[in-house]
C-alpha cells in the first residue's frame, strides 16, 4: 500500500467512524441536556460517581482484553490460518465470561464498602448490587467490541456504537423524569443490557472455524493476551483510581455539585473529544500492529494518523474558544457557567493530547506494555498532583490548568519513551506542525481571554474558518 492509498485507507475509516461519532455526539448532547434539566449539578456528580466505580471494577476484572484481544485477534487473521483464529476467537469468550463473573462477585461482596467509600454511608449498597449487572455486561461488551475490531468488521462496530447511544438516551428520559435521581441506577444498567445485545449480535456474524478446545487450553492459548492485557488493565484501572481520587477529593473539600461541575467541564472538553479518537483508534490500533515489523511503514501510518487528528481536531479547539457559553448553554444551562474558565484552559491542552494518544499506540504495537505502564503510572500520578494543587488554588479553573500541564507533561515523556524504546522520530514536518498548533491555540487563548470583546470573538472565529478550510 503507498502513501496515498494508505491516507485514503486512513481518511475512509476514520471518515465511517467520524459520521457515528458525530450522531453519538448529538445524541450525547440531547442526553447531557436532560440530565441538567432534570437533575441538576447533583445528579450529574452522582451519575459520574457510580460511572467511575463501575469502570474500575470493569478495567480491574476485564484485564486489559478489551485492547490486547484486538491484537491476538488481528495477528490470528493475518496468519490465514482457521484453527488458529478459531481458539483465539473461543479463548477471548471464554475468559472474558469468566472475568465478568467474578468481577460482579466481588461487587457484590463490597457493596456496603463501596458505598461508604463513595458517598459517605451506606445507603447506595443496594444500588452498588444492582451495578453489578453492568460489570457483567460492559466486560461481556469489551469483549465482544476487541474481537469485532481484531477481525476489522469496523462496519459492525459503528452499527453497536450508535444504537448503543440511541437507547441510553431512550432510556434516561423517562426515568429520570419520574423517578428523579432514583432513576439513575436502572439507566444505567439498562444501557449497558442494550449494549451487550447488540455486541453479541454483531459478532455472532463473524464467521470462524469452531475448534474443539479445553476450558484450561482456553487459557493457554490466550496466554499472551492475558499477559499484556495484565499491564494494560493495570493501567487502566490505575486511571480509573485516579478519577476516583480526583473526585472523590473534590466532593470532600467542596461538594458533589463541584462534582457535576468538573464532569460537565471535562464532558465538553476530553469527553466528546475523546469520541474523535475512539473512532480513530478503532482502525488504528489493527494497522500498526500489522506494521509492527516495518519501522518504517509504522512510521509512516503514526505520521499519518497524528497529522490527521491534529487537522480535525485543531478546527474544534478554535471554535471552542469564541462559542464556550454557547456550548454550555446548549449543553447544559446557566448553573453551568462556571465551567467556562475550565473549558477554555482544557482546550489547550487537547492538541498535546492528540499527540499523546498517537504515541501511547506504538507503544502497544510494539509489545512494550511495561513501558506503557510506566507511562500510564506517571500520567495518573502527575494528574492526581496537579488537580489536587489546581483544585486547592483555583477550584474549578484549575482543574482546567492541570489538565493543560498534564498533557503537555505526558508528551514530553512519551515521546521519550517512544524514542528510546521504540526507535522512533518525528519528522521535520511533524514538529512543525506540533510548534505552529501549539502557539495558534496559545494565541487563541489570550485573544479570547484579554480581548473578550467582539472584535476578539470576530479574530478568533475568523481564525477557526481559516483552520477549517485548510484542513
Amino acid at each position: 500500500m503507498n502513501k496515498q492509498e494508505s491516507y485514503k485507507q486512513i481518511v475512509k475509516n476514520t471518515g465511517l467512524f467520524g459520521g457515528v461519532e458525530i450522531l453519538r455526539i448529538l445524541l450525547n448532547v440531547l442526553q447531557t441536556k436532560v440530565i441538567a434539566l432534570l437533575l441538576g449539578p447533583a445528579g450529574v456528580g452522582i451519575i459520574n460517581m457510580f460511572s467511575i466505580v463501575i469502570n474500575m471494577f470493569v478495567s480491574g476484572f476485564g484485564f486489559g482484553l478489551n485492547t490486547s484481544a484486538v491484537k491476538e485477534v488481528a495477528q490470528a487473521k493475518a496468519s490465514n490460518d482457521e484453527d488458529t483464529i478459531g481458539r483465539t476467537i473461543i479463548s477471548l469468550r471464554r475468559i472474558i465470561g469468566f472475568s465478568a463473573i467474578v468481577g460482579a462477585i466481588v461487587m457484590i461482596v463490597f457493596s456496603h464498602t463501596l458505598s461508604v467509600l463513595t458517598f459517605g454511608n451506606s445507603d447506595y449498597s443496594f444500588q452498588f448490587v444492582i451495578l453489578s449487572l453492568s460489570v457483567i455486561f460492559n466486560i461481556t461488551s469489551n469483549g465482544q467490541y476487541a474481537l469485532i475490531k481484531g477481525m476489522r468488521f469496523l462496519k459492525y462496530l459503528a452499527k453497536c456504537s450508535l444504537l448503543g447511544t440511541s437507547v441510553s438516551l431512550l432510556v434516561s428520559i423517562p426515568f429520570y423524569y419520574w423517578l428523579g435521581k432514583n432513576g439513575v441506577v436502572y439507566v444505567i444498567v439498562i444501557t449497558s443490557f442494550s449494549v451487550l445485545c447488540f455486541s453479541w449480535f454483531y459478532s455472532r456474524k463473524i464467521e470462524f472455524k469452531h475448534v474443539s478446545i479445553s476450558f484450561k487450553e482456553s487459557f493457554i492459548v490466550g496466554k499472551d493476551m492475558l499477559k499484556m492485557g495484565f499491564f494494560l488493565m493495570l493501567s487502566t484501572f490505575l486511571a480509573q483510581l485516579t478519577s476516583f481520587v480526583i473526585n472523590a477529593y473534590i466532593s470532600n473539600e467542596g461538594a458533589i455539585e463541584d462534582v457535576g461541575f468538573y464532569r460537565a467541564g471535562f464532558l465538553v472538553t476530553s469527553h466528546y473529544v475523546g469520541l474523535i479518537f475512539s473512532a480513530m483508534s478503532a482502525d488504528f490500533l489493527p494497522r500498526l500492529t500489522a506494521a509492527n515489523k516495518d519501522p518504517q511503514q509504522l512510521s509512516t501510518i503514526v505520521h499519518q494518523q497524528t497529522e490527521l487528528a491534529v487537522l480535525i481536531i485543531m478546527p474544534l479547539i478554535a471554535f471552542l474558544f469564541p462559542l464556550v457559553r454557547i456550548f454550555i448553554n446548549i449543553l447544559y444551562s446557566s448553573e453551568f457557567y462556571c465551567i467556562e474558565s475550565y473549558i477554555e484552559w482544557a482546550a489547550i491542552g487537547l492538541i498535546a493530547r492528540a499527540y499523546v494518544w498517537t504515541l501511547s499506540y506504538v507503544l502497544l504495537a510494539n509489545g512494550e506494555s511495561k513501558k506503557f505502564f510506566i507511562s500510564e503510572v506517571f500520567y495518573n500520578l502527575t494528574y492526581i498532583i496537579l488537580c489536587v494543587l489546581g483544585y486547592n488554588f483555583y477550584s474549578i479553573s484549575g482543574l482546567g490548568l492541570a489538565f493543560l500541564i498534564h498533557n503537555f507533561m505526558c508528551f514530553l515523556f512519551n515521546f521519550y519513551l517512544v524514542h528510546k524504546y521504540c526507535n522512533f522520530n518525528y519528522n521535520k514536518k511533524l514538529i512543525s506542525y506540533i510548534v505552529l498548533t501549539t502557539i495558534i491555540s496559545i494565541l487563541l487563548f489570550t485573544i479570547n481571554h484579554f480581548w473578550a470583546g467582539i472584535g476578539g470573538k470576530i479574530i478568533i472565529v475568523s481564525v477557526a474558518l481559516s483552520i477549517s478550510c485548510y484542513s
